[in-house]
């Protein structure tokens, strides 16, 4: 014979299993059903699965030629021993050609080593006829095999674990056979062990059905019934559902005639049951089966009468055998209608065992009554369910949310129901009368139970959480009150009980409910129509534990109290106070509110309000709530809808923190902050934030795995750390203009991020900011980012291309932002002239291949250390704007000490650099505060050192068209100033308006005549300020000029006069020479003081002056002057900070050389000879250096003694400063003095070594004088007031008690020069002429030295004399 064969694969679907009364004989369709035939009502006894595969079959399949199901057993049965044994299902092993329709599907049965079951079908084929059916076979792969054979050709054979199906077309008329046979070998059994041929079907059936008609003859109202389907049929041969009807209706009369004696029988039997009493009412049914007339009943009315007359028989037989006399055989388990059952053949009773592995379903209707064999059995229990993780794992069904249980049912055993997550309502039969334990084990969302039993059963226990509401018989409220676990559940007695008042006087509700029912406990609803509440009638309400409803609307409560309502899981709706302004802490939290609509009063939802209300689904916020407070809704996972209203500023962190069914919210145009967590687990879908907010917090949307539409409005700031991390679904996003940061881990583990938009102005993208986002392919950094930290792009391993518009490499903090990548395949793309600094850069530097991008940034922004050079194929018309000034990054400088990072410019000398705008930051104050170690812990934490001022070195050639400094002074201090072009008093301009301030000129002439009330000259708008001369600016508040508790900085915007000559004197690259007054004087110390300023916009070191004289600062800190000598000291200039000095005779003068520039204010170690000696003085002075302190409370002050044999003991302009006292009363000062002048710096011969000292105590208190550095010698301190004479060392001081004021006379400086022998005093402990090669030097006075001239140093502890 000629086969042609076709293969199917074939899935399994989600059944709905539908019951309906057996004593109505109406049935709720299935879904997906074409029609509504009332066949459905055979579904718990013959096959109903079978039938809904019919049903559903899709219109294609149903034209007249396609297959056609015939029909399946009546019971489709098979029979498992679960102790390993067979139980044999009685079933020929060859089904006839005419009763192929009653018998079309196999399972085996056979599961011991080595056996073999099969099963034959006899077919009659015309020639065309197309045979198909659907197998499937579970066993061990290789070893247990299912063969389907037609007559002696093999058409399948398969092991392991296959569903498929199988069609072919015969080409011959003849008799057929078909042959499924399960063969297993001899190893151990596997998975489900069985082979499973169903569905058998052939084509085409109108031959088969006009036959049939024929023995119809004694029927005629079936035969009519099949005839006008017929009719219908060939009326329109290609009308699918006339086909599916013809089938369904040839199906149904089949077993309408098998189950027409049934009826019979069981109507003899129902009228003995009639007669002698019956326990349940069965004369329903038998009035359905008396109604059966062979003349116009249609196959309908037989099952009908037939279901209604087996469950009634089977329930009435069931009741009537006790519990303990139940005999169920529980080694056998028997699948029926896709259902698990234990039987008790002797009492004729089943227990519900679960469901087949395969089997998954939404709605359960487990039947009163199942068939096997031709036998009824009643339902009565169901079986211990699954444990978690699996018990039995037959029960456990993730998907189910409906569970019909029927009458029959008396006993429910141990974890029946557990681990039925979307289950949520659940009726228990009249008849149950007892319940095991752990019943509803992981079952947290079945919170509603109605029991139909008056006695309560008897529960070990529910387990899982007992928040339930519990519906119970009326008249049986009293009795669940009393058994457990049923009185920790809401009960709710018949209907409920409703209470309703008219006014409640404070204090009072308890009384007004008690004189209309039993007890509090009793009350289901509640409504006050008006009154008030005290906390007596709060603590009424919370001992209401069955409270399901609450009417307070009209109420004039105001206030709900903290935790109010708190875990009352049983109250489902409240309406609140129209007049309602607060909501307290946890008022609502853990109830069982289904929906809240908030009035139109209401101002204030505090933390927790809400939390924990699971089955709260839609809120409606008022207009006048302006903050959702933290943790308000957390955990409402029920909550679907949010509706927020205008005028809502703040969500508080957690508002809606795990809110996981959430999936929509609007957010008003008046929100600004959406805070930490206020999102996070929630499944919202689209999100768009309003211009008005600037700061979405840390983890405000994390884990949001379905959000894939997110819309940044400008107006956004910051992007909090792990935002959107975990927002798996998001495809592009696209930064808003004003956003700035993106903080750590903002868009980690967004693996569907494609597109990434970063807007110009984008200064930080923190760690693991777009961390595993593997579907990115490329990155464009903007020209603004300042920070990309390490890892930022981690594990982003689809990236090719990073172009990095940014001039200055972004802070990466060592590590490189695409970590965890192999970069050789990466491009780096940066600016032409940063190529270099890329590769320099930590983290950066990392990548293999660099290449110059043709991107020009418009404004560069320069803050940290930046050395520029201009390539000679670099664009020379490119005219960019520059702007120097500081950063948030935190970095340790040269000394070890932490600071925020500022710019430094550094231009190259071979670059010509011209630009249009340039600005930078001059904060000469600054450097006190490091200086003064204005820190905690070492941590930076005065806002006044962030300011710190910028740096620019010009080796090369720039030019700028505008220019701006941005000077930053301290109000309620003077500070010295100076500007490196000339500035119109008038163009200074302070940034705030209500900023006072003045700035005076110094006038030497006027200190030279003795004239010192006109010394400081006020300056006006029209005054030009000259470049390089010195100048003191105070800022103060208006209503009090004597402000020395400096309280905030001041900025001001500084602009050159209008001449390109001036404007460029910013830039110069050379030398530069400032002229110096000389004004004759009677005193010396008075002589030719001018007061000039560092003449470049950057740190200098006064070693590079051409000048040996001392000079005089001030100190804007400690409010005090201080004196330097180059030949001493290393004192680094701020850019725009003025200092004194005292004109030599000699010299006209004063040269700043270029190379005295620094970026920053630590000295540097100096390896020029010709610069050393010319710091060190003249070669071969001995100089003996004594720096002295005074210390008191909150102040101090210094002095120094020089011994110099070549100096003179009268003041020397050259070697000598005079003291400048402080303009703070308060402010110590301690000086030298001759009995004329008071001395900073005191340079004199040896002589008697006897030195007057000089203080002023600026209050009353302690005072200790105490050297500053290691001596060469010995400093014996003479106090004449206490008569006491000490040695004074760097680390031994001198203390003393003093009034305020000064004091010339109290103490003497005996100092004895050491020179020449070692001493306890100094630590030197020998003298030689051999210099180590490898060991430092140092000066007398403790300064390393890197070249030693002719002269008295110090090495290793000895004192060397080099000749």
């Amino acid at each position: 014979m000629g086969i042609s064969t076709t293969k199917h694969s074939t899935s399994m679907h989600s059944v709905t299993r539908v019951e309906g009364s057996p004593l109505h004989g109406r049935l709720s369709a299935p879904v997906g059903s074409v029609s509504n035939s009332p066949l459905a009502a055979c579904a718990k006894h013959v096959g109903y699965l079978a039938l809904l595969g019919i049903l559903l079959l899709p219109q294609a399949s149903l034209a007249s030629n396609s297959p056609v199901p015939l029909s399946p057993e009546i019971t489709s049965v098979t029979g498992t021993n679960v102790t390993g044994s067979t139980a044999t299902v009685a079933q020929g092993d060859t089904v006839s050609f005419n009763q192929f329709h009653t018998v079309n599907s196999w399972t085996s049965s056979n599961h011991e080593n080595s056996s073999v079951s099969k099963k034959s079908w006899q077919l009659y084929c015309r020639e065309g006829s197309t045979i198909s059916f659907d197998y499937s076979v579970s066993s061990e792969s290789n070893c247990d095999w299912l063969t389907i054979s037609l007559n002696d050709n093999q058409l399948v054979r398969v092991s392991g674990q296959v569903s498929e199906s199988f069609s072919y077309k015969v080409e011959k008329a003849g008799n057929y056979t078909l042959t499924a046979q399960y063969s297993k070998d001899g190893s151990q059994n596997s998975y489900d062990d069985c082979g499973i041929i169903s569905n058998i079907m052939v084509s085409p059936i109108n031959d088969m059905v006009e036959a049939f008609l024929e023995d119809l003859t004694p029927y005629p109202g079936m035969k009519q019934e099949l005839e006008t389907v017929i009719k219908a049929v060939n009326a329109n041969p290609n009308d699918s559902v006339a086909q599916a009807q013809l089938q369904n209706t040839y199906w149904s009369i089949n077993k309408a005639l098998e189950i027409y004696p049934i009826i019979q029988s069981d109507l003899v039997i129902a009228d003995s049951v009639l007669t002698h009493g019956a326990y349940v009412d069965i004369a329903e049914a038998v009035k359905l089966g008396k109604a059966i007339d062979v003349n116009t009943s249609k196959s309908a009315d037989y099952w009908n009468a037939y279901d209604a007359l087996e469950t009634s028989l089977a329930v009435q037989h069931s009741s009537q055998v006790a519990m303990e006399n139940w005999a169920f055989d529980t080694n056998n388990v028997y699948t029926i209608d896709e259902l698990r059952y234990y039987l008790d053949d002797t009492n004729g009773l089943a227990k519900f065992a679960g469901f087949n592995q395969s089997t998954d379903i939404t709605t359960l209707v487990i039947p009163s009554t199942v068939r096997k064999d031709g036998k009824t059995y009643a339902v009565v229990g169901i079986e211990s369910g699954n444990y978690h993780n699996g018990y039995y794992n037959s029960y456990r069904q993730e998907k189910l949310v409906s569970i019909s249980l029927p009458k029959t049912i008396r006993y429910i055993a141990n974890y029946a129901f557990s681990y039925f997550p979307n289950m949520q309502y659940l009726e228990i039969p009249e008849n149950v009368t007892t319940m095991g334990n752990n019943i509803f084990e992981g079952s947290d969302n079945l919170k509603t139970l109605k029991m139909n039993a008056v006695v309560p059963p008897m529960v070990g226990s529910f387990s899982g959480t007992d928040k339930r509401k519990v519906y119970v018989p009326d008249g049986s409220l009293h009795a669940y009150r009393l058994a457990s676990p049923w009185n920790n559940c809401v009960l709710v007695g018949g209907e409920g009980t409703f209470v309703s008042i008219d006014h409640v006087a404070a204090g009072e509700l308890g009384h007004f409910i008690l004189d209309k029912a039993t007890y509090l406990q009793e009350v289901n609803k509640l409504t006050i129509v008006s009154g008030n509440l005290n906390n007596d009638d709060w603590n009424t309400l919370k001992s209401m534990t069955n409270l399901v409803e609450l009417d307070i609307s009209g109420m004039a409560v105001t206030s709900i109290p903290s935790s109010a309502f708190e875990n009352k899981w049983g109250l489902e709706k409240i309406v609140l106070p129209k007049k309602l302004e607060t909501i307290g802490y946890a008022a609502f939290r853990g109830t069982g509110l289904k929906e809240i609509e908030l009035p139109e009063n209401l101002t204030t939802l505090d933390s927790y309000a809400f939390q924990s209300c699971s089955s709260l689904a839609n809120v409606k916020m008022s207009g006048k709530v302006t903050g959702i407070s933290g943790y308000c809704f957390q955990e409402c996972r029920n909550l679907q809808k949010v509706e927020l209203a205008e005028g809502l500023q703040v969500i508080h962190n957690g508002a809606f923190y795990l809110c996981n069914s959430l999936q929509s919210i609007n957010f008003p145009s008046t929100l600004t902050l959406i805070d930490y967590d206020s999102f996070n687990g929630t499944d919202l879908r689209a999100i768009d934030i309003p211009a008005s907010v600037e700061n979405i917090n840390y983890r405000a949307f994390c884990d949001n795995k379905n959000l894939k539409k997110v819309t940044f409005r400008e107006g956004l700031i910051n992007i909090g750390a792990s935002t959107f991390s975990g927002c798996e679904s998001i495809d592009s996003i696209v930064c808003p203009s004003t956003l700035r940061m993106i903080d750590n881990s903002g868009f980690q583990d967004c693996k569907s991020l494609k597109k990434v938009q970063l807007n110009e102005g984008l200064v930080s993208i923190n760690a693991n900011a777009f961390r595993n986002c593997s579907n990115l392919t490329d990155i464009v950094l903007p020209s603004t980012l300042e920070n990309c930290k390490g890892n930022a792009f981690r594990e982003c391993g689809n990236i090719k291309t990073i172009e990095a518009r940014s001039v200055l490499p972004p802070t990466t903090d060592g590590s490189c932002p695409l970590s965890n990548v192999d970069l050789t395949g990466v491009t780096l793309y940066v600016p032409s002239w940063s190529v270099g600094e890329y590769q320099l850069a930590d983290g950066w530097n990392e990548f293999y291949t660099f290449q110059a991008s043709n991107y020009l940034p418009q404004s560069i922004k320069v803050n940290k250390d930046f050395y520029f050079s201009l390539g000679d194929n670099d664009n020379k018309e490119y005219r960019p704007n520059i702007s120097m000034t500081w950063s948030d990054h935190e970095v340790r400088d040269a000394n070890g000490n932490l600071n925020y990072e500022r710019g430094n410019l550094t231009v190259s000398s071979r670059s010509k650099l011209a630009i249009n705008d340039f600005d930078m930051i001059f904060s000469p104050y600054a450097k006190y505060y490091l200086d003064e170690n204005i820190r905690y812990n070492n941590q930076v934490n005065d806002y006044r050192t962030k300011y710190n001022g910028t740096s620019l070195i010009v080796k090369g050639e720039m030019r700028a068209e505008n220019v701006t400094l941005n000077l930053y002074n301290f109000r309620g201090r003077w500070q010295f100033v100076t500007f490196p072009f000339d500035v119109k008093v008038s163009d200074i301009v302070p940034e705030s308006e209500n900023t006072s301030w003045v700035i005076r000129g110094h006038s030497g002439a006027m200190r030279a005549a003795g004239k010192n009330d006109s010394v400081w000259v006020n300056l006006k708008a029209d005054d030009v300020l000259e470049a390089g001369k010195g100048y003191i600016m105070h800022c103060y508040n208006p209503n009090n000029d004597v402000d020395y508790t400096a309280s905030e900085l001041v900025k001001f915007r500084i602009s050159p006069l209008t001449t390109t000559v001036n404007r460029q004197l910013l830039f110069a690259s050379g030398d530069r020479t400032l002229p110096l007054e000389e004004n004759l004087s009677e005193f010396e110390h008075n002589r030719s003081w001018n007061l000039i300023g560092n003449p470049y916009p950057s740190f200098y070191d006064t070693r590079f002056m051409e000048f040996d004289a001392p000079f005089m600062v001030w100190n804007s800190y400690t409010q005090n002057y201080y004196a330097y000598n180059p030949a001493d000291d290393a004192y680094i200039l701020s850019p725009g900070e003025a200092l004194f000095v005292q004109r030599p005779v000699d010299q006209k003068d004063i040269t700043f050389l270029k190379d005295g520039r620094q970026i920053n204010q630590y000295a540097r170690t100096l390896i020029d000879e010709t610069t050393q000696a010319r710091a060190r003085g003249k070669e071969g002075v001995q100089r003996s250096v004594f720096n002295l302190t005074l210390f008191g409370e909150n102040t101090s002050d210094r002095t120094r003694v020089v011994l110099n044999d070549e100096a003179s003991m009268t003041y020397e302009m050259n070697k000598d400063a005079a003291k400048f006292a402080s303009t703070v009363p308060t402010v110590a000062q301690i000086y030298s003095w001759n009995g004329e002048s008071r001395y900073a710096i005191n340079e004199r011969p040896t002589g008697s070594g006897i030195v007057n000292l000089g203080v002023h105590c600026g209050t009353k208190g302690t005072y200790t004088i105490a050297l500053a550095n290691a001596v060469d010698g010995q400093v014996i301190l003479e106090d004449k007031l206490m008569n006491i004479s000490t040695e004074i060392t760097a680390d031994k001081g001198y203390s003393f008690e003093a009034e305020a004021g000064d004091d010339d006379s109290r103490f003497v400086l005996h100092i004895t020069r050491g020179i020449g022998g070692g001493d306890d005093t100094t630590g030197i402990n020998g003298i030689t002429t051999e210099i180590g090669e490898k060991q430092e030097v140092y000066s007398l006075d403790g300064i390393k030295m890197n070249a030693a001239k002719k002269g008295v140093y110090i090495q290793n502890g000895k004192k060397i004399i080099k000749k």
